[in-house]
């Protein structure tokens, strides 16, 4: 409708391109809306313009979202072949760090373990204070500490206990 220069005397686009004219709404009423919409209400064509313009905002502000994350993604992937050298340099350094490194990974996986037991119709609630070392035990509302001394899993694939 604005791209049709037959028309440009009663719409057209502005001098940017990014906007247009309406230079002759009852004629627009009249003559163009009926061609292109199932009506010749001037408002009704203003409020579906502005209903398309506010999807429209929401689709690019949900793209560029999506191409954040996208970019994101991209930016993470690049870093990692960065992140294996440096590891394999480390491992030429010091052939034993891997070992360490996996059983560091199990100890604070294994710090935080919470675990509950029912004891004969008590129940038992077992906490990590934090590490290897003491656990305290919930029983029937009273702590007791206990020194646990339970042994890191062994790693038999990498040759031996560690």
């Amino acid at each position: 409708m604005v791209d049709d220069s037959s028309s440009d005397n009663l719409i057209r686009w502005g001098k940017t391109g990014n906007s247009f004219i309406v230079v002759d709404s009852l004629h627009i009423s009249q003559s163009l809306l009926p061609a292109f919409f199932k009506h010749r209400n001037f408002s009704s064509f203003i409020r579906q313009l502005n209903t398309y313009i506010v999807r429209l905002k929401q689709e690019q502000k949900e793209l560029e979202k999506e191409m954040l994350g996208i970019s994101k993604r991209i930016e993470a992937t690049e870093r990692r072949p960065k992140q294996i050298i440096a590891l394999l340099c480390l491992v030429a350094e010091d052939p034993e760090i891997l070992p360490r490194m996996m059983l560091k990974t199990e100890q604070k996986r294994w710090s935080s373990v919470l675990v509950a037991v029912d004891a004969g119709g008590d129940d038992v609630r077992v906490v990590s204070g934090g590490g290897w070392g003491s656990i305290g035990v919930d029983v029937g509302g009273g702590l007791e500490d206990l020194d646990v001394r339970t042994p890191p899993p062994s790693y038999p694939l990498l040759g031996g206990d560690f």
